[in-house]
């Protein structure tokens, strides 16, 4: 039975606050820690049975029963990711602020390249209009000039 004092020269378990003396202590290493017996070195019956695992394989991975249909819903689940309807449900609403957001930022975006788009397209009418102007004076000087030609 242990002892509940430390005048015997043992040391108290940390948990129980009990006792334990060398003597109690041998069962349990004789049985449990060397059951071979205290005489047999267990280095060398370590480093066998060591040695020994090197022949082993591990056994084949069994297919998992429902990987295909995990596999189909993972996948639907991952569509629903770039989904407008499903936002509310896949994105916090950190994620949501964020997002409007974006989708602000590329709104003003799109404004300034259609203003632009504008912007050129309105300079590149007005340099055809000079352009053509130009040909038409051209053209009725050209007429004129003919016609002074002819007359003279």
């Amino acid at each position: 039975m242990p002892r509940r004092s430390l005048g015997e020269g043992g040391k108290v378990g940390p948990c129980t606050g009990v006792e334990y003396t060398a003597e109690s202590r041998k069962p349990f290493v004789r049985e449990f820690v060397r059951p071979n017996g205290l005489d047999v070195p267990a280095t060398p019956l370590f480093v066998d049975y060591v040695e020994s695992m090197a022949a082993l394989t591990p056994a084949a991975a069994r297919p998992a029963r429902f990987a295909a249909l995990w596999r189909s819903l993972a996948e639907r689940v991952a569509r629903t990711r770039d989904d407008e309807r499903y936002e509310t449900w896949t994105l916090s609403e950190r994620e949501m602020a964020s997002l409007e957001n974006l989708r602000a930022a590329r709104q003003v975006k799109a404004r300034e390249r259609r203003k632009a788009r504008e912007t050129a397209r309105e300079a590149n009418e007005q340099a055809r209009a000079v352009e053509r102007a130009a040909k038409e004076r051209e053209r009725a000087d050209a007429e004129r000039a003919a016609g002074r030609q002819r007359a003279g």
